[in-house]
């Protein structure tokens, strides 16, 4: 009994390391991001994307880390994608049929880096 407490200590105290690479408390314990942790429209964390072609394949990377470490699901790419956008470009991609149907996320960017 005292050696599984003490393996349990051990091994809680070392999550708590101040040697660790991240010192995030969500990292420390395990704790998923969700899309309330994606960040703010216009903060400076935020990819955004104003319309220059050689800015595209950046901001759908950046957009897609940011996607995949908050959990967001394709819906909530759809959902979310308008905000980090100009509205010249927001206006463009309401126009097109794979983002009004909503169904596949990657057939979308592939046809909307083709324009």
């Amino acid at each position: 009994m005292v050696e599984l407490t003490k393996h349990i200590f051990i091994t809680f105290t070392s999550n708590l390391c101040p040697m660790r690479k991240s010192k995030k408390p969500q990292d420390m314990f395990g704790i998923q991001k969700t899309k309330y942790d994606f960040p703010a429209p216009g903060s400076r964390k935020v990819p955004k994307f104003k319309g220059h072609y050689s800015q595209l394949d950046d901001f759908f990377e950046n957009f897609e880390i940011w996607a995949t470490s908050c959990n967001l699901t394709n819906e909530d790419k759809f959902k979310f994608l308008p905000k980090y956008v100009s509205s010249n470009i927001y206006e463009t991609i309401e126009g097109m049929q794979e983002f009004k149907q909503r169904k596949d996320w990657d057939d979308f960017v592939n046809v909307f880096k083709e324009l």
